[in-house]
């Protein structure tokens, strides 16, 4: 069983980095780009809008 689960998470690690890597030059894909750029935004965000107070409400 821990052998199967062994083998189905490197299977899930090899797939993941496939999906994000071209396969000729092995750099990071548009796909990847666009997922790093969505969560820089959200830690800009974060960082500028000050943090919900209790108060306010």
């Amino acid at each position: 069983m821990q052998k199967s689960k062994n083998h189905l998470r490197e299977s899930n690690a090899q797939l993941t980095h496939l999906s994000i890597t071209d396969r000729l030059t092995q750099l990071y894909n548009r796909g990847h780009w666009e997922e790093v750029a969505e969560v820089m935004n959200l830690i800009r965000y974060q960082a500028v809008t000050p943090a919900n107070d209790a108060s306010d409400v």
